[in-house]
């Protein structure tokens, strides 16, 4: 991994910044409607809850246990 070269196609580098923006983009949402589901909650409490909601990955499957 050490002689990995840095990406340098501007195309690349663009969708990276634009996947970036999106992601900044759903957290900012997704703390909105926290907000506005939970009008009483203190900050820490909305920070809480949307530490929660990022470590719910319902797209993951259970993993599989002996």
């Amino acid at each position: 991994m050490r002689n990995m070269e840095p990406i340098r196609d501007p195309k690349f580098l663009a969708r990276a910044l634009d996947a970036f923006d999106l992601c900044e983009t759903a957290e900012q949402i997704m703390r909105q409607n926290l907000r506005r589901w939970n009008p009483q909650a203190s900050e820490e409490e909305i920070r809480q809850r949307f530490k929660a909601w990022l470590e719910k990955r319902p797209y993951m499957p259970e993993p599989v246990r002996p």
